[in-house]
């Protein structure tokens, strides 16, 4: 036979010898229905990753056995490790395919074969070390060679590397190293565009992910929910406290005191907040009251020409919206196990304002005298405390006026796997200046307006008793003025008191019964009845990279299809299959049929072989066949 060279692109001709090769119409069903269901697997991820989707992973129970998140999670871990091995025993058919199709073409009409190199093509294609290990042996680059310096100066000239490997042999070696990498990397990609996993979502844009806001992002950072008024303040938790322990008829005496000590202990850490380096808005009060946590903020910009704003919030408002989202009123609320971001909502305000008390009416020494509401029911409203002189400590009186208003505003927030909410003034340290929006004044606004101020008459007497003998006054003139030396900004003892008395009674309705108000079924008709808030985060199990430079996992997905789509191709094609003498023992039973072949007692002229399959006219004996190639690769 005469010389040939083995062509790797000869692979677009069918075989002219495929005796007993045709492929059964079982085989052809199974092996194309497996690489039909791969592609639909990598389509359908490739889809969710796109879209973002997400899933609920909720515990359910089948047969009398608890399927828990975790487990559901784990099963699309063996998904994708079987999605694995339909890749690898696909190239692996391919590769035997391929073989059969060189080593069954006919050898005296073009060129055909398969050299020794050529059977490591099956481990070339999904291992990139054997890729590697298979070029260096095509291109002679033994551990011997590599270490002599005449190695090394052959690839200084272009004909150097054209003796050591030919095109085709490189372009092989880039083929299958790109191929290998890919199934290699599979199961990334497939983990970073397809499984659901928990995630933030949707991802916010910054100068480092690279992402950019779509629509679809911002409508899914974007919540609505009612605008609803708080209506009533009341504090009957105390009294249900202390009816349980002493009984009904000295329940009061007993709240009242249980409150006074409560303002007492809520306002110990109010100077440490005021004195932060940062100015606006701070918490003062962050406490556990009846399985909900609240706070009070108060905005540290106030000096005397304007009124102090203290609000109070609770964890519940968080919970409460979140719920009403949950139920159907967000598309990734439903699968959501938290949130974060910047939530509006509707909160309680005191703006409280004391003045030296300059009338010619005297007030008495030491003393706190609360006066109820007054005005209409369309205006704020409004009431007054007088606070007595002190004489011996050069305090003329002032007289406190405190508004009851209804604000929104818009706090930092999170909620993580279904965990307590955790609520911030000043956005955790993004904004301090927040402004309040005020609300238009309620009817029910002077009904919480007196309900407070005969609150405080209750907790200041009861306070009164407790700071025996000089009175609560007192103390919070000492308050006051240990404030003014503390910080600059407070100029005077009015100016102190109105931080105090501000903040002891914001204190009051954030330790209220409720600060948060039923939501309804449903958005109101007027939009000046919906709150708007963004940019909300939430916590999901879902499928897509969480940084946009990830989306490069997308190539690994799209040469896998390439080689499953190949696959199908292929086999539709030639309708073969693979040749037996492509596996150990069916080479084994080929030689044993085969007359003594040349240069099979050198390994190293073996490998300059080049063998086919024919099969013998006479005898219609399959049989291998050698002939020297001129170079293999």
């Amino acid at each position: 036979m005469g010389t040939r060279v083995v062509d790797y692109f000869r692979h677009f001709r069918e075989p002219t010898r495929t005796v007993g090769l045709k492929i059964k119409g079982s085989d052809l069903f199974w092996v194309q229905l497996s690489r039909l269901v791969s592609i639909s697997v990598l389509l359908t991820g490739i889809a969710f990753g796109g879209s973002s989707f997400n899933i609920v992973l909720k515990d359910f129970t089948l047969s009398w056995y608890s399927i828990d998140s975790d487990l559901q999670l784990a099963l699309l871990g063996f998904f994708n490790k079987v999605l694995d091995v339909l890749l690898v025993s696909s190239l692996e058919y391919t590769a035997s395919v391929l073989l059969t199709t060189w080593m069954t073409a006919e050898p005296r009409k073009a060129p055909c074969g398969a050299s020794f190199n050529d059977f490591d093509v099956k481990n070339e294609l999904t291992k990139p070390w054997m890729t590697i290990r298979s070029f260096a042996k095509r291109s002679d680059w033994s551990w011997k060679n590599v270490k002599s310096l005449t190695f090394w100066k052959s690839l200084g000239s272009w004909e150097g590397w054209r003796r050591r490997a030919s095109w085709k042999s490189f372009g092989r070696f880039v083929l299958c190293l790109c191929i290998s990498v890919c199934v290699l990397l599979q199961g990334l990609a497939i983990n970073t565009i397809a499984i659901p996993k928990e995630r933030w979502f949707p991802n916010r844009p910054d100068a480092h992910n690279g992402w950019t806001i779509t629509k679809q992002a911002r409508r899914d950072f974007t919540i609505t929910h009612p605008k609803v008024y708080l209506e009533t303040l009341t504090w009957s938790h105390e009294t249900k406290l202390a009816t349980s322990n002493i009984g009904d008829k000295a329940a009061p005496a007993w709240a009242a005191a249980v409150s006074a000590s409560r303002a007492v202990e809520s306002i110990a850490d109010m100077m440490l907040e005021y004195s932060r380096y940062w100015t606006g808005w701070q918490p003062v009060l962050n406490k556990n009251i009846s399985g909900s946590r609240v706070w009070t903020g108060l905005n540290t910009t106030f000096d005397e020409t304007n009124v102090l704003e203290t609000l109070s919030v609770s964890g519940t408002q968080v919970w409460d919206v979140f719920q009403w989202q949950c139920d159907g009123r967000h598309r990734l609320a439903k699968g959501s196990t938290g949130w974060n971001g910047n939530l509006t909502l509707m909160v309680p305000v005191l703006n409280s304002k004391c003045e030296l008390h300059t009338s010619d009416s005297i007030l008495p020494q030491g003393t706190t005298t609360v006066n109820f509401p007054y005005g209409q029911s369309t205006d704020p409203a409004t009431f007054t405390i007088d606070l007595g002189s002190i004489p011996g400590r050069d305090f003329p009186g002032a007289v406190c006026t405190f508004t009851f208003r209804q604000s929104l505003h818009s706090f930092g927030m999170w909620i993580i796997k279904m965990d307590a909410p955790d609520v911030s003034q000043n956005q955790y340290w993004a904004n301090f200046t927040e402004p309040l929006i005020y609300q238009p004044a309620q009817p029910e606004d002077l009904t919480m307006a007196r309900a407070l101020a005969v609150h405080a008459d209750s907790v200041l007497s009861s306070m009164d008793r407790l700071m025996t003998p000089d009175g609560v006054l007192m103390y919070l003139l000492l308050l006051s003025r240990k404030l003014r030396a503390d910080i600059p900004a407070i100029t005077s003892d009015v100016h102190g008191l109105t931080v105090m008395m501000g903040v002891l009674l914001q204190n009051m309705i954030t330790c209220s019964d409720s600060l948060s108000p039923p939501l309804p079924t449903s958005l109101p008709a007027s939009p000046d009845d919906i709150i708007t808030s963004y940019s909300i985060q939430w916590q999901i199990v879902g499928s897509g990279p969480r940084l946009a430079w990830e989306w490069a996992a997308v190539f690994i997905l799209a040469v896998i299809l390439c080689c499953f789509g190949f696959g199908i191709w292929q086999t539709f094609w030639y309708r073969i299959a693979p040749g037996p003498w492509t596996e150990v023992p069916g080479m084994m039973m080929l030689a044993y049929n085969t007359n003594n072949l040349e240069h099979m007692d050198d390994e190293k002229e073996a490998s300059k072989m080049l063998y086919a399959v024919e099969t013998e006219p006479d005898t219609s004996d399959t049989m291998l066949w050698s002939w020297p190639a001129e170079k293999t690769i």
